[in-house]
C-alpha cells in the first residue's frame, strides 16, 4: 500500500512535468518535493515494520503531515494532487505491522 502512495506521487510528478511542457513550470515544484517525502515515508514504514524502530515511526508521521502541508499550501504549484497519496500512506502507516516487543515473546 505505502508503494501505492508513491507510485501516485510519481504520477502526479508527470503530471506536473506535461503542464511545465505547456509553460506552466511552477505546477512541478510542489509534486517533486512530494516525491522525495513520500518515497522517505516509504523507506520509514519499512524500517519500521522490519525494527520497530520509533525513529523511523516519527519519520513516516512527519512525513505525511508534510505532505498534507504541500498538498494544502502548495496549490498554486501543484500540490493538490498530493493529497490522495498523504491519505494512502497514512492508512498505509495505520496498518504497517510492528514486531512485537521483546516481553511479548515467547
Amino acid at each position: 500500500m505505502a508503494g501505492g502512495g508513491v507510485l501516485l506521487v510519481g504520477l502526479t510528478v508527470v503530471l506536473g512535468a506535461v503542464f511545465a511542457a505547456t509553460g506552466a513550470y511552477l505546477l512541478i515544484v510542489a509534486p517533486l518535493i512530494g516525491l522525495l517525502v513520500a518515497w522517505e515515508v516509504y523507506r520509514a514504514l519499512h524500517r519500521l515494520c522490519s525494527t520497530g524502530s520509533r525513529r523511523a515511526e516519527a519519520t513516516a508521521f512527519a512525513g505525511i503531515l508534510l505532505l498534507v502541508a504541500l498538498a494544502i499550501l502548495g496549490v498554486s504549484f501543484g500540490g493538490f494532487p498530493l493529497l490522495l497519496p498523504a491519505i494512502l500512506l497514512s492508512l498505509a502507516a495505520a496498518l504497517t505491522p510492528r514486531p512485537a516487543s521483546p516481553a511479548r515473546r515467547p
